[in-house]
């Protein structure tokens, strides 16, 4: 497996950026994050960012998080990239519909930092490029 070096967060609010970016520095060194706030902005600069890992917010304006996977699912420079959907709900439709769309994890957001830094902890353990099984996490 490829070694996760970085990592393209989508979302438009920038206090769960922050949030984001201080979890993942204390879950893994290492790691580079890029926060992107406007996901057509995101989507164009895929090709420059070469991300190895996508986290993509559900609920953001002008384009939500399903119609920015098709299109990173769609996109020549974006397929192979794992995308992990990110969101404040877990409605069991929401789950199935991100992972039938192409997504290989649906993680939901956590009220607690120290939970965030284990739920990032255990994701970036998983081999994200092999066949994914219908999973989630952050639902208890």
């Amino acid at each position: 497996m490829k070694p996760i070096r970085h990592i393209l967060l989508m979302d438009d609010d920038l206090d769960d950026c922050d949030i984001f970016t201080e979890a993942l520095a204390e879950a893994a060194r290492g790691i580079r994050l890029t926060c992107r706030q406007n996901p057509e902005e995101a989507l164009e600069d895929i090709p420059s960012l070469e991300p190895d890992l996508i986290f993509l917010d559900i609920n953001m304006p002008r384009k939500n998080g399903f119609e920015c996977l098709k299109d990173l699912k769609s996109g020549e420079d974006s397929r192979h990239i794992p995308v992990v959907m990110y969101s404040n709900s877990g409605r069991p439709e929401e789950i199935d519909r991100a992972l039938d769309f192409g997504a290989v994890l649906f993680l939901k957001k956590s009220s607690s930092y120290s939970k965030l830094v284990e739920q990032l902890q255990q994701i970036l353990q998983l081999d994200l490029r092999q066949e994914p099984e219908r999973r989630f996490i952050g639902m208890n």
